[in-house]
């Protein structure tokens, strides 16, 4: 009988985390993340089908595609909302993309806090202005090769 209690306890504390939003959504790190919308963008949009994507992982690695070329570098990122990309380099192709990743690279590179609401993380910048938001992406980006 006690495992019986202990099990319908452990469903119960686990229906009422899931009641309180206690639950947990997508982090920072080790997520795919793709852009919804660039405040930057205008009317600058990817003229060619190519997944945009960055992820940080738990070392602090940053990988991603930003429509024409490879993505790499690093962030400071701290648990208070604080991220920072650092360091970040690309292949050093040209293609229709070129602008919209442009925009994509200097967003980020302006990018001094975070919040995620959802699935969206959202990045801002010295001024606390919205420069993007971005959602969930597919984890089988980080397998493909341009």
């Amino acid at each position: 009988m006690k495992y019986v209690k202990s099990g319908m306890t452990a469903m119960a504390l686990g229906f009422l985390a899931l009641l309180c939003g206690c639950a947990s959504g997508p982090e920072l790190k080790n997520t795919v993340w793709t852009p919804v919308k660039l405040e930057n963008q205008g009317g600058i949009g990817l003229i060619q089908d190519q997944p945009v994507w960055f992820a940080i992982d738990k070392k602090d690695k940053v990988s991603g595609n930003g429509g024409t070329n490879m993505i790499l570098g690093s962030t400071v990122a701290a648990g208070d909302g604080k991220l920072v990309f650092d360091k970040l380099a690309t292949t050093r192709a040209t293609g229709p993309n070129i602008g919209y990743e442009n925009l994509f690279l200097k967003t980020l590179n302006e990018t001094r806090t975070y919040r995620i609401d959802g699935d969206n993380l959202q990045l801002y910048g010295k001024d606390g202005n919205l420069l993007a938001t971005f959602t969930v992406g597919s984890q089988s980006f980080k397998g493909e090769k341009k």
